[in-house]
């Protein structure tokens, strides 16, 4: 399964460019149905395969997480 489609990754905004908007936009969502997080994408480094992104869980964090996990 492709969990990151190249005409979505192609979409997604470069670390720091959305630094200093107080409202980045969300682009990508990934969730499982069997649990209660949800991960949105805010920004994406395609050579490192690396998201900077929003968990809503139990809690909600902001951080950076690889596509390989």
């Amino acid at each position: 399964m492709e969990l990151l489609p190249t005409e979505i990754a192609a979409t997604l905004q470069p670390f720091f460019s959305q630094e200093h908007d107080p409202a980045p936009m969300l682009l990508v969502k990934f969730f499982t149905p069997h649990s209660c997080f949800t991960v949105y994408v805010t920004k994406y480094d395609p050579a490192d395969r690396l998201f900077f992104r929003l968990v809503v869980g139990f809690e909600a964090a902001m951080g950076y997480i690889s596509l390989d996990e």
